[in-house]
């Protein structure tokens, strides 16, 4: 855990730098950004791009594995203002954002290690050891610029020194530094009488001064590159063909429409396995090169069909335009670009001209072109250099060490030598990403960010600097080999999933990503277990959020027709609980429609689906699908319960190769019963629903007597005309919870005084009007870290225990004062409803509730009568208040009673073993390892049995850690020990929640609870930015937001 305080550093807040900030956050780390940008544009080379250009893959490619695009975005090839959005948005998602520095340019930096550069570069390993922050003896200090604006007219700069323990360079390769041709004296810009500028000028300009500059002007392009072809079509545009847009190039390329030939996707060519053998690669062996050599046809095939495609498609023989390279020359250097729609239909009609050339020069009139025989002038008004950039001379710049500056991008007669595409073997503590190039930058990009972060976190160690550089000539040869004009450019296209290959056996997950063998060969194989999951409410929603996550497909089983559990069905006055701050899923914030802190149930269930939408959850759901019963398959109750470890090996999917689940399952539409088999079930049912608790009464004093009609809250709930069912009648309410009071209010809203509810009540609770006291949010007292120490948490030691024990008359003051607030603020003492136990005792049983507006304002007006008994029975014509021998006429009973929810589990399981074990005995705790895993019934979890203030924060901290354990991020411990932490979990909730400890209510300690899943599952449990705000600031979900 001592890594994730080094202080790292990201230079560079383009499609790069956002996938390595991001991936460092999910790491626990904190780093910092420094973007050149003033403007608070992130994206790159993106947020200064020519307005016109659009994406130049296919979006499916251009795209972050845990991050979809829009579905408003339909585009193949979205445009400039989509990849811009998409970017950002991105950013926003991941909690980015928060870590940029706009307008902060790092001028130069330098490394500063005790034995200085001679002993850097007498190590053998990296940075000393092979490890992210080597030996701890050197630092990287950066020189910062603040107060860019590219926008800006002046800048009032201001330079500060930054220290960080590893840096990570995400300033890639075309932009910054100008690729400016050079001419003999006399014949260069200075000799033009017009304007002379570069692409990146332009593009700089925006749309709307670009077009400006253009407009009626003679335009002259030189270069044939991506952004040549883009300006030019912006200038044919803005001018057609009385001011023609002249394309002065040198080299023809492959620049095409679209990447289909003959109706075939050209990736199936070029992007799978099966394409990878075609090639000799770095590292084969002598059976990969040999049938590299026998199928080298095949690949001159794959390049001939495509190039005749091309050639048929686009006039490119008639404009002589036909590349000297072949397609397959062109994959291998990544110059394969997407042409602006309709290119040759303004070759054809003379808006755009194309001139080629070897050399070329400046005149006063504009440009003179040179042919093998003669020369022609080009008039011209503006000339604009489309002739790329010196990426190598820029990432040089970054350094102040001559030394660095010599090696960074090694001579220009090899390729640039960086292991795994971004270590430099003789440069400590730093990376470079986004500087070798593929056909979609970002994919790459984005793995290699996935790979650093494992790295930065200590999941391996690099090799030895020799065995690096080693690596480094393997990948020389295949460049030279492949792209020999072009080598410079490190490009990995053709190579992609062997270079991703590597990159997964460094991090220790699987290689193989597709489901199937043909699959895998002919595009890229995941053994992807199967997982089952019970109830589509918020646990539910969230654990298979987190499943996609981590790359399973699972499966979710709802018996309802939609999603959202007790939410789907509460009562319709029912508001939120909690504030929307701690009711949300960390990685999904409420829309900004909602400014209510406690929204209504409708809003609530919007949310809800919205995250399901977001996340394309629905997709996993079976809705009307009833899970009748459950079945351990693998191993006998005897075998079972000989084991050591939880599974038989403390893993997810166990020892047993046969250990499955079986789950009889309805479909209650059409009532047919089938049988699924999961690898692992996590049941996500709750206890607040499905089996109610009916009180019981001796002979002839209960139910059957009346003959009026009963029903339990849950029936009540799942009306649609409940309005309807108790207007102008004699309605009372037993019970005093949360749906006790919601029913009671809507109740005396229909019938007012002229029918008052009565309320039975047998316990007075905390039901609040509000989470705070004069203006101080209750979380300040409660969920924050300093109010952690005030109470004694499960294995906490000596001398957390010291401390509580020392702190415990404040918590009691605490307690106090809230109640003395709430006492004055509702009249609770006027209408005896005071409760018997402390405002603390309710936050640690999980027993806080919001009244319904205006609750008392109807008990004074005497739509609500409120009656307090210990015992009540029936009668005829209504109930009879056993203490006072009170009879009270009714003709509608709702018993809101709560929900037997160890029942509602047990009847889950067919087995007598799992029922008898899975809640426990009844005079303890229910015995849940973490609160989610028991540690006697393998493969299953169970989430959202726990509570807390607000379920949906426990429920995805639990469905978090439960994915984690999942994908294999750890073991769980001996059944010993599970057993042991429960015990200890079981002391502590017996010590604050009382007679209400089968509630399981972690509230007082939820921080406590996820520091402990956050150091299960690696990652640091410290989530606020500074000293003050971590001990004192409450805890909510979004402070997990992105964990990795």
């Amino acid at each position: 855990m001592e890594k994730i305080k080094k202080r790292v550093a990201i230079v560079g807040a383009g499609v790069s730098g956002l996938a390595a900030c991001k991936h460092a956050l999910e790491r626990g780390f904190r780093p910092v950004v420094f973007e050149a940008d003033g403007a608070g544009a992130v994206g790159g080379v993106w947020a200064r791009t020519i307005a016109s250009t659009r994406l130049q893959t296919p979006r499916p490619y251009f795209e972050y594995s845990d991050f979809p695009w829009p579905p408003g975005v339909t585009d193949l090839y979205p445009d400039h203002d989509q990849v811009t959005a998409y970017l950002r948005s991105y950013a926003e998602r991941f909690g980015v954002l928060e870590c940029v520095r706009f307008g902060c340019r790092v001028a130069g930096m330098e490394y500063a290690a005790a034995g200085g550069e001679e002993e850097v570069m007498a190590w053998e390993h990296w940075a000393g050891n092979g490890e992210a922050f080597g030996t701890g003896r050197g630092e990287w200090r950066l020189t910062v610029q603040s107060g860019h604006n590219i926008e800006a007219s002046t800048n009032n700069y201001s330079y500060s020194l930054h220290v960080a323990d590893f840096v990570v360079l995400c300033i890639g390769r075309f932009s910054g530094f100008p690729n400016m041709p050079r001419f003999p004296p006399g014949k260069g810009p200075e000799a033009f009488a017009g304007t002379a500028i570069h692409s990146m000028d332009y593009s700089n300009m925006g749309a709307a001064k670009a077009a400006q500059l253009v407009k009626g002007k003679r335009v002259a392009v030189v270069g044939y590159q991506k952004s040549a072809v883009d300006i030019a079509a912006e200038c044919a545009d803005a001018n057609g063909a009385s001011h023609p847009c002249t394309i002065v190039l040198r080299t023809k390329r492959w620049i095409v429409p679209d990447l289909y030939a003959w109706g075939v996707p050209v990736p199936v060519f070029y992007i799978n396995r099966l394409s990878q053998i075609l090639l000799h690669k770095p590292g084969d062996g002598l059976i990969l090169s040999f049938l590299a050599i026998l199928l080298s046809p095949l690949r001159w095939l794959f390049a001939k069909f495509v190039e005749s495609y091309y050639k048929w498609a686009l006039p490119m023989e008639k404009h002589g335009m036909v590349p000297d390279e072949d397609f397959m020359e062109a994959m291998c250097s990544c110059s394969v670009m997407k042409l602006p729609d309709k290119f040759y239909d303004k070759v054809e009609e003379g808006s755009i001209v194309l001139k080629k050339s070897k050399r070329f020069s400046f005149c006063k009139e504009g440009l003179v072109v040179e042919g093998d025989s003669s020369s022609e002038t080009i008039k011209s008004d503006v000339v604009i250099f489309a002739t790329g950039f010196n990426g190598d001379q820029k990432i040089r710049e970054m350094f102040k060490s001559p030394l660095f500056r010599e090696i960074v991008a090694g001579p220009p007669s090899s390729i640039v030598p960086h292991f795994r595409q971004c270590i430099h073997p003789r440069i400590p503590q730093l990376a470079i990403i986004g500087y070798a190039e593929s056909w979609s930058n970002l994919c790459v990009s984005e793995l290699l960010s996935k790979w650093l972060a494992h790295f930065l976190h200590g999941s391996f160690r690099l090799p030895s600097v020799k065995e690096m550089e080693e690596d480094i000539d393997e990948w020389d040869k295949y460049m030279k080999r492949y792209s020999p004009g072009r080598f410079r450019r490190s490009c990995i296209g053709p190579v992609s999933v062997l270079c991703s290959d590597r990159l997964c056996q460094d991090m220790g997950v699987q290689r193989r990503r597709k489901k199937w063998l043909l699959a895998d060969w002919l595009s890229k194989k995941m053994d992807r277990k199967r997982v089952g999951i019970i109830g589509a409410g918020v646990s539910g929603l969230a654990v298979c959020k987190h499943s996609l996550d981590k790359g399973f497909n699972p499966i979710v089983f709802e018996a309802d027709d939609t999603i959202g559990g007790v939410w789907a069905h509460t009562l319709e006055s029912t508001r939120l609980q909690a504030p929307t701050t701690a009711f949300r899923f960390s990685d999904l914030a409420w829309p900004a429609t909602v400014t209510e802190k406690y929204p209504s149930h409708r809003k609530v269930m919007e949310y809800l689906r919205s995250y399901a939408s977001e996340f394309d959850l629905l997709k996993c759901i079976r809705f009307n699908s009833q899970v009748l019963g459950v079945e351990y398959l693998g191993a006998t109750e005897g075998e079972i319960m000989q084991w050591e470890h939880w599974s038989g090996n403390g893993e997810a999917f166990g020892a047993q190769k046969d250990g499955v689940w079986r789950l009889t399952v309805k479909d209650l539409k059409i009532g047919n019963i089938e049988v699924f088999l999961v690898d692992f079930l996590i049941v996500c049912i709750g206890r607040h629903s499905g089996s109610p608790n009916i009180p019981e009464f001796p002979a002839n004093s209960g139910l059957e007597l009346f003959k009026g009609k009963i029903l339990h809250s849950i029936d009540y709930s799942y009306m649609d005309n409940a309005a309807e069912f108790v207007k102008g009648k004699k309605v009372t309410i037993i019970g005093s919870g949360k749906s006790a009071f919601d029913i009671a209010a809507e109740v005396a809203k229909v019938n007012g005084e002229t029918q008052p509810c009565t309320m039975i009540y047998r316990t007075r609770h905390w039901l609040v009007h509000k989470s705070s006291i004069c203006g101080v949010d209750l979380s300040y007292f409660y969920l924050n870290r300093i109010s952690q120490l005030l109470v004694h948490k499960p294995g906490e030691g000596f001398l957390y225990y010291v401390l509580a024990t020392a702190l415990s008359p404040l918590r009691w003051a605490i307690s106090k004062v809230i109640e003395t607030y709430f006492k004055r603020s509702i009249p609770l003492q006027k209408h005896g409803m005071v409760p018997d136990y402390s405002f603390s005792f309710a936050m640690s049983s999980c027993l806080i509730a919001m009244l319904p507006e205006g609750f008392y304002d109807k008990v004074d007006e005497g739509s609500i009568i409120l009656k307090k008994s210990k015992r009540f029975s029936f009668f005829n014509d209504g109930i009879i208040l056993e203490d006072g021998n009170e009879h009270i006429k009714s003709d509608i009973v709702i018993l809101a009673t709560g929900f037997r929810g160890d029942q509602k589990l047990r009847d889950i399981f067919t087995a007598n073993w799992c029922k008898e074990k899975v809640a426990g005995s009844s005079a303890t705790a229910v015995p849940l390892y973490r609160e989610c895993i028991h540690p006697r019934i393998p493969q299953l979890a169970i989430v959202g049995y726990s509570e807390s203030l607000t379920n949906i924060y426990a429920s995805e901290r639990m469905a978090n850690w439960v994915t984690h354990f999942l994908g294999g991020r750890f073991k769980l411990p001996s059944i010993r020990c599970m057993e042991e932490s429960v015990a200890e979990w079981a002391k502590y909730k017996d010590l604050y929640n009382g007679k209400y400890f089968r509630r399981s209510c972690i509230s007082t300690v939820n921080i406590w609870f996820n520091d402990i899943l956050c150091q299960d599952i690696g990652c640091n449990p410290k989530r606020k930015k500074g000293v003050l705000a971590e001990w004192f600031q409450p805890y909510g979900p979004a402070d997990y937001a992105s964990l990795y």
